[in-house]
């Protein structure tokens, strides 16, 4: 329930006191932060009085629509001119009001950039006048066929009162309540004040494919909850999906069928349809699934460009789901300064957003790096903590580096590899900026992030962004000493072992990586040698196969130890 205490604000706020350069602290004087305390600071001078008066009114409006119900059905026993005028008018002006508020909150949403907690309410106050307004036409048809002395043609309305957004699901997952059922789907029966039921039947869900493959599977999908509650006339639906949509977006149908009292027939509500959601079965498929809803949700049917405010305020939304975080609590949601900069990325700033634009964005930038923070171990979490600055220009990052001292280093988003993380220091010297890169296939869940750093000794202190802004946008870092922070991320090896990631380091052993130790003695009609494993190599140079033909190895040139050496392009 939308109560007045929830963050609305319709523009991000700078929140944090200024600090003075991190040169003149001491770094060995900070601990690491908790996790608890990197949650933003609520917004409190930003909160829009428009906004807030949406959020008193649709409060007002749930007590009105409950006196409406009460007056109607006592018109009904005892019918008046007067009250029946004063009925009509109530209808009307309330009509007019949720209509007004509904625009009024979909020009913010598309006008306005607006913080993570502010658009999360927003959207649950577009769910509630929604519903609002559906429940007030279930009174009006009544009260017209009344009139008329017709049949009443909308007896009553199956209606979605909360729904998860658009999300990516994989196969065998047990909810449609996102994370954690933060927000589940809940349908609610809505009915005239003068309807009485004698019977509710369950709730029937149909799974509608898009793709046809996905659509013929046998039992797509197990409904594990799908009792209205007769009291309340809700419905949470818990679902359980067991097949893969195939990269295309599905929506769920809901129907029911009520019986009226002293009727023998039942009747069918109209169908009603979720928000589109794809279901997959690899990690693979995460970042074209996640594309793809985000296209029809921003530029569904023909619409090729929308505001940028729109698409901003869509895309932290989506970087959310993205990064397993709270709508409505997140951890680390986009900021102000990463729209800024995203900005740019999509579109070179401008203020109207194609879709051809935003894919290229997805697909050559954007779409990496969610897939990484999703799915690489320990990365998610040190954007979490900060440790993880993100998205920032070399400008910007030039001026934040030159206040540093030699070995402090920041992490960043690479922009020339996408998905990769450059780790920027200042040199021994002062005199330039050391530019670090760990690449996407350099780590695995064997070495993270963390262990690369681990090993680079000229690195001594990591800058953690605390999730706070000075007064004129500049961000807050603390100076933290590289392995008391980052410990936790560190793989844990044996100090006795030589070789603790299991790997020989090729650069340092010369050539025999690459090279057949196996000694031929001479040469016979059908040469043999020892078996052995080629691995294949990132560069591009590197003796990298083999041909299948054992004998093709015939006239290949040895090296001065008459070893011999392989080319190829297989492994």
């Amino acid at each position: 329930q939308i109560t007045p205490q929830f963050n609305l604000g319709n523009s991000f706020t700078m929140s944090g006191p200024a600090q003075p350069p991190l040169k003149t602290e001491r770094p060995d004087t900070f601990a690491p932060v908790h996790y608890a305390d990197l949650k933003p600071p609520r917004a409190q001078s930003s909160v829009s009085d428009g906004i807030k008066a949406v959020v008193d009114k649709v409060q007002a409006h749930d007590q009105t629509l409950a006196e409406m119900r009460l007056f109607q059905r006592q018109l009904f026993a005892q019918a008046s001119e007067e009250g029946l005028n004063k009925l009509v008018l109530s209808q009307a002006t309330l009509k007019k009001e949720l209509e007004a508020e509904f625009s009024y909150l979909k020009g913010i949403y598309a006008q306005v950039l607006l913080s993570s907690a502010s658009s999360f309410v927003l959207s649950q106050l577009l769910f509630r006048i929604t519903v609002q307004r559906q429940l007030l036409a279930v009174f009006d048809s009544e009260l017209v066929s009344a009139l008329e002395q017709k049949p009443n043609p909308c007896i009553a309305l199956l209606a979605i009162s909360t729904q998860p957004p658009s999300i990516v699901y994989k196969v065998n997952h047990k909810t449609l309540g996102g994370i954690g059922k933060e927000i589940p789907l809940v349908l609610k029966l809505l009915t005239p004040p003068n309807l009485e039921l004698s019977a509710v039947s369950k709730v029937k869900v149909c799974c509608k494919f898009r793709n046809e493959q996905a659509g013929n599977a046998e039992n797509p999908i197990d409904v594990l909850d799908d009792e209205i509650d007769p009291k309340e006339g809700t419905c949470e639906i818990v679902c359980k999906f067991n097949t893969s949509s195939r990269k295309n977006s599905v929506i769920l149908q809901f129907s029911a069928a009520i019986q009226v009292a002293n009727s023998p027939q039942a009747i069918t509500l109209p169908m009603v349809s979720s928000n589109p959601f794809i279901i997959t079965t690899t990690q693979s498929q995460f970042s074209h699934c996640a594309k793809a809803l985000f296209l029809e949700n921003v530029f569904g049917g023909d619409t090729h460009t929308q505001p940028w405010p729109f698409v901003a305020n869509q895309l932290a939304e989506c970087f959310l789901k993205s990064t397993r975080q709270s709508l409505s609590q997140p951890i680390r949601a986009l900021s102000e300064p990463d729209l800024v900069y995203l900005h740019r990325m999509v579109c070179n700033g401008n203020q109207v957003v194609t879709k051809k634009q935003f894919e290229a964005f997805w697909d050559g930038w954007f779409g990496m790096i969610l897939r990484e923070l999703r799915f690489k171990r320990h990365l998610l979490t040190m954007w979490h903590m900060g440790f993880i600055f993100g998205f920032i220009g070399k400008s910007k990052l030039n001026s934040y580096i030159q206040q540093q001292r030699p070995g402090f280093f920041l992490l960043r988003f690479s922009e020339t590899k996408p998905g990769s993380i450059a780790v920027n220091s200042l040199s021994s010297g002062r005199s330039r900026m050391t530019n670090y890169l760990i690449k996407a296939e350099e780590t695995s869940l064997v070495k993270t992030h963390a262990d690369f750093l681990r090993q680079k000794n000229e690195l001594t202190h990591v800058l953690q962004f605390v999730n706070q802004y000075t007064a004129d946008g500049t961000p807050v870092f603390r100076a933290l000493d590289k392995n008391s922070a980052l410990s936790p991320y560190y793989t844990p090896i044996d100090e006795s072992d030589d070789n603790p990631y299991g790997y020989d380091d090729w650069a340092d052993r010369g050539n025999d990586g690459y090279l057949l130790h196996d000694p031929l003695p001479c040469l016979t009609t059908s040469p043999t040698s020892s078996p052995f494993l080629l691995i294949a190599s990132d560069n591009k140079n590197a003796m990298t196969g083999v041909s299948n033909d054992f004998m093709a190895l015939y006239g290949m040139p040895t090296d001065a130890s008459g070893f011999l050496q392989f080319t190829g392009n297989k492994s």
